[in-house]
């Protein structure tokens, strides 16, 4: 039964294979397994932004003797009309054919912002040429109630280069290498992305260093144009001095008499706030915005492509594609030589104490670190290891974890009267 779908009290209940080759490009059964968390965590995502007309199913895992469960409720119709007519968003066939619809992108258009997605150029087998916001993969579809369903949303977040084993390239120019202090194993799958937390707490920082660099180039200029102001200020007040002793001296020669002329007040032009919307203007029209990964040059709206690492085609230009990797690539530097450096130093110094793995994956988690790295944490904790009980929690996860996936395959064969020593391995 594990080649089919079962459905159950009006569940789908399917099994974490690659049972029709969906998952061959990406990693087979290894990516059908993963996909299915990352499925879960896009559901999380987007029914956390409580979009409006947009809607997503109810799932729920199950893993159980080395199998992976997946229960979901059934869309509205779906089992009155093939599958590849009810997709109207999407590929269904892996890139090869790929359908877009404009009312399903007006509803996605508003969450977009929200999930930082770019809308980018994708062309099909067929050579047909479409404009997504989601990936290829993610499929859409409009139920007979009427409502827009998004489904297979395991890449809805972005890349990791890291985990994909893709090749670092220096974007910005500088001649060193680049070399992240932490990097993670090469995974089986295709499929490792990075965490929502991070790609929050990347864009915050960018934004951050954009308005420093505004702010900077603001006052810089500023300054320039006051400078600027005084010295055509105090040039015009000496040209009306010298033209008032001018014809003070004329009046002289005349009438024999010395009188002196008043030099009548003049408002000083000062810095105002038309000047400063123009300093502002130009600053945004330099391209600034661009320089911290923003899509615009005119304002600060970071966002990535979730296909930039697929086979899938583009018909994008080279600068954007460049631009794409770029962004992608710093987001796994900057969790690399930022957000865990500054995780370890909390362990190293007791500023963190977790009490079990559980609390350990609680805090990893939330600053946006994926499991996958906690083995490069552990290793830079083996200095004070005698010390320190993080390292200890850390060693014990990275232990349990490790054996789980290794009795894993082991336990689908076991028979069921055995089943009691394989519980408490599960």
């Amino acid at each position: 039964w594990y080649q089919r779908r079962v459905r159950g009290n009006n569940i789908f209940f399917s099994l974490g294979f690659d049972m029709k080759d969906h998952y061959g490009a990406f990693g087979g059964d290894a990516a059908a397994y993963a996909a299915i968390a990352g499925d879960l965590r896009g559901i999380s995502l987007y029914q956390s932004l409580d979009t409006e007309g947009l809607h997503t199913l109810g799932t729920v895992i199950v893993d159980y003797r080395g199998y992976r469960v997946v229960g979901q409720s059934i869309i509205s119709g779906i089992l009155s009309r093939d599958q590849e007519q009810s997709i109207i968003y999407g590929s269904i066939d892996n890139g090869k054919t790929i359908n877009s619809n404009d009312k399903f992108g007006e509803v996605l258009r508003s969450s977009s912002k929200k999930l930082h997605l770019k809308e980018h150029s994708v062309v099909g087998g067929d050579g047909t040429q479409h404009r997504l916001i989601t990936s290829y993969d993610c499929k859409g579809i409009i139920g007979n109630d009427g409502r827009h369903y998004l489904i297979d949303l395991f890449r809805s977040f972005a890349p990791d280069v890291f985990a994909l084993g893709a090749p670092l390239e220096n974007y910005r120019g500088e001649e060193e290498d680049i070399k992240p202090m932490f990097t993670c194993p090469q995974t089986a799958h295709k499929l490792a992305t990075l965490r929502a937390e991070l790609i929050e707490a990347f864009a915050c920082y960018r934004y951050v260093l954009f308005t420093q660099n505004m702010s900077a180039k603001f006052i810089k200029a500023k300054g320039e144009r006051e400078s600027k102001l005084k010295e055509i200020e105090e040039s015009k007040e000496n040209s009306e001095v010298t033209e008032m002793k001018e014809k003070d001296t004329e009046s002289d020669n005349d009438s024999g008499c010395s009188v002196e002329s008043p030099i009548s007040a003049k408002p000083q032009k000062t810095f105002s706030e038309s000047d400063a919307k123009e300093i502002l203007e130009e600053i945004k029209s330099s391209g600034t915005a661009r320089q911290f990964g923003s899509v615009t040059d005119t304002e600060f709206d970071m966002r990535y492509n979730p296909d930039i690492y697929t086979n899938i085609g583009s018909n994008d230009n080279e600068d954007d594609i460049k631009h794409d990797k770029q962004i992608v690539q710093e987001m796994a530097m900057f969790l690399s030589d930022s957000v865990i450096v500054k995780f370890v130093y909390e362990l190293k110094t007791m500023t963190q104490r977790p009490l079990d793995a559980i609390h350990l994956s609680d805090l990893m988690h939330g600053r946006g670190i994926n499991m996958r790295y906690l083995g490069g944490i552990t290793k830079a904790l083996e200095d004070n290891q005698e010390k320190n009980h993080n390292y200890a929690v850390c060693l014990s996860a990275v232990v349990t974890r490790a054996a789980k996936q290794a009795f894993k395959k082991y336990i689908i064969d076991i028979p069921s009267q055995q089943l009691g020593a394989a519980w408490h391995i599960s």
